[in-house]
């Protein structure tokens, strides 16, 4: 990212499936193809060498009926993302979602209930609603019990994405 805090110019991103390879891609403030981004929280980051931090303890609700972090909550029909004019699609409106962080009406759903989709999406708050607090479960969707073990593939020079999902 280019500048900080509300000064950044540009995002610059890599790409794991652009044109079938991996690629840089630069966008200025402003594109419409920025729905929100993240930043990794790099205190918690190790290079093996030291345990990893304690788990921070998942805040208890308050009665107030607000959003807190750890909440289950779905997407309103016809929400945007945060601060834009880009419509939640509709895979997001069917799902429930955790919410991992608020900074004022700005609120950061994360995975879905079930595990099987992250999408770090921002969302104002008066377009979610609250199906479920962070010590009381929504409905969870039925998982499967089986475990993909995949396999190992070594990456060789020239190899694209495309090519090593097709191996």
């Amino acid at each position: 990212m280019q500048g900080s805090g509300q000064n950044w110019t540009s995002v610059t991103t890599i790409e794991g499936n652009s044109n079938d390879q991996v690629s840089r891609s630069t966008y200025r403030k402003g594109n419409s193809i920025l729905a929100g981004f993240g930043r990794p929280k790099w205190s918690v980051v190790t290079d093996g060498s030291t345990p990893d931090p304690a788990p921070t303890p998942t805040p208890t609700p308050t009665p107030t009926g607000t959003i807190q972090v750890g909440d289950k909550v779905k997407v309103k029909t016809g929400a945007k993302y945060y601060n834009t004019n880009i419509t939640i699609p509709q895979f997001v409106l069917n799902d429930t979602w955790i919410v991992l962080s608020i900074s004022g009406n700005r609120v950061v759903i994360n995975k879905n209930i079930s595990g099987s989709m992250s999408i770090m999406s921002p969302v104002a708050a008066e377009d979610l609603i609250l199906e479920g607090t962070a010590s009381a479960p929504a409905n969870p969707i039925p998982t499967s019990p089986t475990i993909d073990s995949g396999k190992t593939y070594t990456v060789k020079s020239g190899d694209s994405f495309w090519r090593i999902a097709s191996e």
